[in-house]
């Protein structure tokens, strides 16, 4: 109680004694907190594109190992009737004489394929009808043409911009056959942990065939998390520049409390009990700033933050603003420790010289 009673009648001394440095270090740390959860959402490819609802976030996409042993349709009906899947496509060899060829031809059997992107003006893939295909551009087009797939004639009616996958109704795809080599699926909700329903599904049904996995919202967050690391380096060194540069205000702050210092020196404190006092006041003099970031970036965000976000989706759950603080607070440990150093030197004949 008593360390506790002289930790406050010190922090109340620095502001006391040193009114303007005290506020011109409090309000620097705000700044610096502040930038710093600006930065950690904003240079992230992961929180950028996580609260975009974007579909590589949602999209699994896995095929056989083997293209000889083609996938279950049984176990892809069961993908089709989960409420945790909302769209489910299945590819087979455009050519099935060469089930090791590049060009793909997939429909969408539950709600429509993730990533397609036809050509603007040319037919759109939910309307197609069971006489009809969407060719790949790598396999050119032609405007009214025809084309023969697995002994069934189509009349090509568009083109998207994809170079290998053409693609047919689900009714005609399994007309003609009921061996998907590779499926692509999209969950009902946004989870890239390897707990999400969806993943944890796939991993049940398809475990046991050998599959590989081609993308998953687990590996793109892993690609976007690797991605975004440099700037995020950065950014930790930037913040710790500026904790370095503003505990030279606090160092200055600290000297004007020789005299207390001394007295406590001489009824009896030792240099390391000294030492821990002086890290303890910098850790909560500089943590108290950036609670208060935190505070203010919350209230802010609807009014400032979103506006100058670089997406304005960005969002920042309670998750993320705890990991900005532990992240704070390490950069501030980091920081102090070396200003240990000055009070483990430090003499009784030392602190008196200082005060005078």
């Amino acid at each position: 109680m008593k360390a506790l009673y002289l930790l406050q009648a010190r922090l109340r001394q620095y502001y006391i004694k040193n009114k303007l440095i005290f506020c011109l270090f409090f309000v620097g740390c705000l700044l610096s907190s502040l930038a710093y959860i600006y930065i950690f959402a904003n240079c992230s490819q992961y929180y950028i594109q996580r609260d975009s609802d974007s579909m590589q976030y949602r999209c699994y996409q896995f095929s056989t190992t083997d293209k000889a042993k083609p996938l279950s349709m049984e176990k892809v009906q069961k993908l089709v009737e989960s409420e945790d899947i909302s769209s489910v496509v299945a590819y087979v060899p455009m050519n099935p004489e060469s089930p090791d060829g590049s060009k793909l031809l997939g429909a969408a059997i539950k709600g429509a394929p993730v990533y397609l992107n036809h050509k603007e003006g040319t037919a759109d893939i939910v309307k197609l009808k069971n006489d009809e295909i969407i060719v790949a551009k790598g396999l050119g087009y032609s405007e009214n043409g025809t084309m023969t797939v697995y002994g069934s004639r189509f009349r090509t009616v568009g083109q998207i911009w994809q170079d290998d996958i053409s693609y047919i109704t689900a009714e005609a795809f399994l007309e003609i056959t009921s061996s998907p080599i590779q499926i692509e699926c999209q969950s009902a909700t946004w989870d890239t942990s390897e707990a999400a329903p969806a993943y944890l599904l796939i991993q049940e049904l398809f475990s046991e065939d050998g599959i590989q996995w081609l993308s998953s919202p687990q590996n793109y967050k892993g690609w976007d998390m690797t991605i975004s690391r440099p700037e995020q380096i950065k950014a930790i060194i930037s913040y710790l520049a500026s904790a370095v540069a503003f505990l030279f205000l606090f160092r200055y702050m600290l000297d004007s409390l020789a005299e207390d210092t001394l007295i406590c020196r001489i009824c009896g404190a030792s240099r390391i009990e000294m030492s821990v006092m002086t890290f303890w006041e910098a850790i909560i003099l500089t943590t108290l700033p950036s609670l208060l970031a935190v505070f203010v970036h919350k209230l802010l965000t609807p009014s400032f933050f979103s506006k100058i976000n670089i997406v304005r989706t960005i969002t920042y759950y309670p998750s993320d603003y705890a990991l900005i603080l532990l992240i704070l607070f390490c950069i501030n440990v980091i920081a102090v420790i070396p200003f240990l150093r000055r009070y483990q030197l430090n003499s009784i004949h030392q602190a008196r010289k200082n005060i005078s």
